[in-house]
């Protein structure tokens, strides 16, 4: 996904899932890097992420657009704080359609995927979901 760069794609897959999925902030896994003697700064995965995710934006409107066609859909959304962000309080919104299981087949018809989807926003108003 990064041309000329060491960021394999199961080296970013890990990065991502372990910064999104489990909570685990760059600073934690630079110091876990290093822990195993290999030196990969924050900024370099910083910078990482941000390419990656604006190479991913068709996915994730994609993903968007088959959501919403889904007949319910479920929010819900997190305080987090920014760094250099005027205001004190940002919200991560988190937007889904199906269970928090994986989608199985009933009568071996295959049912729709989950989708869940964030969206990282600098306030709370109600715009935002709708």
């Amino acid at each position: 996904m990064l041309a000329k760069s060491i960021a394999t794609p199961t080296l970013l897959s890990q990065i991502i899932t372990a910064k999104y999925q489990l909570g685990l902030p760059l600073y934690r896994q630079e110091a876990l890097f290093k822990s195993f003697d290999i030196e990969l700064h924050r900024q370099t995965m910083s910078r990482w992420l941000i390419k990656v995710s604006t190479q991913l934006t068709p996915l994730y409107q994609r993903m968007h657009a088959l959501m919403l066609a889904r007949p319910t859909l479920w929010s819900d959304d997190t305080p987090v704080k920014a760094i250099d962000v005027d205001k004190v309080q940002s919200t991560m919104w988190v937007y889904g359609s199906g269970g928090d299981k994986p989608a199985e087949s009933l009568n071996n018809m295959p049912s729709l995927s989950n989708i869940v989807l964030y969206d990282y926003q600098d306030g709370r108003g109600g715009i935002h979901p709708t």
